[in-house]
């Protein structure tokens, strides 16, 4: 049943978003601190980045302190890309198929990739 006091073109939230973001605001405090990495100083943000890359792009990664590799699942690769692309670009255009058990197909915007 709709609101009787709703009148069409007017906010249910006349105050707006909050404009401060709690959570957001204490990652990106984090993201700006350093931490050993390799025995190099590196930026949270960076080694967040680093981290989200290698899993894309190598489908394993190597967390600080480990010295063995993590190898990504497909599923897990396709999550991380996805909500990597989708912070970064909006929405992600992947689409991922395969006919009867056969090969998998990723296109992303519609195109098989190189």
């Amino acid at each position: 049943m709709a609101n009787p006091n709703w009148k069409p073109g007017v906010s249910g939230n006349p105050k707006g978003r909050p404009k401060t973001r709690v959570l957001s605001e204490r990652l990106r405090a984090a993201a700006s601190k350093t931490i050993e990495v390799d025995g190099k100083p590196t930026a949270g943000s960076i080694l967040a980045a680093r981290l989200a890359w290698e899993g894309i792009a190598r489908g394993k990664l190597r967390f600080p302190g480990d010295t063995d590799e993590t190898v990504l699942s497909f599923d897990q690769w396709l999550a991380l890309m996805k909500f990597v692309y989708g912070q970064t670009e909006g929405a992600p255009p992947v689409e991922v198929g395969g006919v009867g058990g056969g090969e998998i197909v990723i296109k992303i915007n519609g195109q098989i990739p190189d």
